[in-house]
C-alpha cells in the first residue's frame, strides 16, 4: 500500500484501527504517524527491523489510544528489548498486551 491517507479519506466513517501480524516498512510506518485525519490506532501487532526512532514516533502519536501492542524484532536483542520497554512505559497511557519474543501480559 503505497498511499494510506487515500485510503482513510474513502473510509470517512472510520473511528479506530487495528493493524495485526504485520510486517511493517519504515515508509508505511511513516504514513501512518503522517496521517492528518483524526482516527484511533487501538491494536497494532508488527514484526520489523525498524529503528526504534520510527517507533518511537508511532507511539508518541498513538500511545494515548493504543490498547494492545505487540512488537518483534528481526533479531533478539536485548538492548533493544530494553529501550522498547522504556518507550512503551513513557508514551502508553494504558497498555493490556506486549508481544516480544516470550508474550508477557501487563496491566497498568
Amino acid at each position: 500500500m503505497t498511499n494510506l491517507g487515500k485510503l482513510f479519506k474513502q473510509l470517512n466513517v472510520l473511528e479506530s484501527v487495528h493493524i495485526i501480524d504485520c510486517i511493517l516498512g519504515t515508509d508505511f510506518i511513516q504514513q501512518i504517524i503522517n496521517l492528518n485525519r483524526p482516527f484511533k490506532l487501538k491494536s497494532i501487532f508488527l514484526y520489523s527491523n525498524n529503528e526504534l526512532q520510527i517507533v518511537e514516533s508511532l507511539l508518541q502519536k498513538y500511545g494515548d489510544y493504543l490498547e494492545n501492542f505487540g512488537f518483534r524484532f528481526g533479531s533478539a536483542l536485548l538492548s533493544k528489548e530494553k529501550q522498547l520497554l522504556e518507550l512503551i512505559i513513557k508514551y502508553f497511557m494504558v497498555f493490556q498486551v506486549l508481544l516480544n519474543l516470550v508474550q508477557l501480559y501487563y496491566k497498568i
